[in-house]
């Protein structure tokens, strides 16, 4: 059997892969701040149209607080709202530092590829300051104007890189957007935290050490 190309960068998806993110933690601050019900924030959120939108960079942070409060029907201050927003976010996982230095130790060119939103950018860039100097860059899809699992996300990644699409692996929690990365011909693998990837880099001819 013919051995694949060798790796020669790695793209990650941030939330669930770099940092920790709870999303229920957003919707226990919402409840708390309006005084409905868990169940009913998550009901009258339930259509995504809007915030996969808003990821794509088509509303300002202003016009998506507006949009959020009409759909819960409740006032909710941009102190109180931005709070909640950012509740999500969490810092570095455990253990995920270790791996990148091993990564740029072993000259892989590391980049983030987020869906993120323009509220969010500060507040997790923040928290992950810790291990951003080992990425080259931040691929934003509120900057890009789309978003993973398109394809136009994945090639504004391969076009900065100039290399095969076969030698650059691919780590995201989304089975969705691991699915869209392997059809234009990464190395894409399906990991959850640094134990994940440490497992697909195992499989990619790439081991780590403890």
């Amino acid at each position: 059997m013919k051995n694949p190309p060798p790796i020669h960068a790695a793209v990650f998806d941030l939330g669930g892969v770099v940092i920790e993110v709870a999303v229920e933690r957003t919707f226990r601050a919402w409840a708390s701040a309006t005084g409905l019900a868990i169940e009913e924030v998550h009901r009258r959120l339930a259509d995504l149209s809007e915030y996969l939108r808003f990821e794509r960079g088509e509303f300002e942070p202003e016009e998506y607080r507006r949009r959020v409060r009409a759909k819960l029907g409740c006032p909710l201050p941009d102190d109180e709202f931005d709070r909640g927003w950012h509740a999500l976010l969490g810092a570095p996982l455990p253990g995920i530092e270790a791996v990148l230095a091993q990564l740029a130790a072993k000259r892989l060119r590391l980049v983030i590829l987020t869906n993120t939103n323009a509220l969010h950018a500060a507040e997790w860039r923040r928290l992950s300051a810790p291990v951003l100097p080992h990425f080259e860059r931040v691929f934003e899809s509120y900057t890009m104007r789309c978003r993973k699992p398109e394809p136009a996300a994945f090639q504004n990644v391969l076009d900065y890189l100039g290399l095969p699409p076969a030698r650059v692996a691919f780590f995201d929690d989304s089975l969705e957007n691991v699915e869209a990365a392997a059809q234009l011909g990464m190395a894409a693998r399906l990991t959850k935290g640094p134990a994940g990837v440490r497992q697909a880099l195992e499989e990619l001819g790439l081991p780590m050490t403890a």
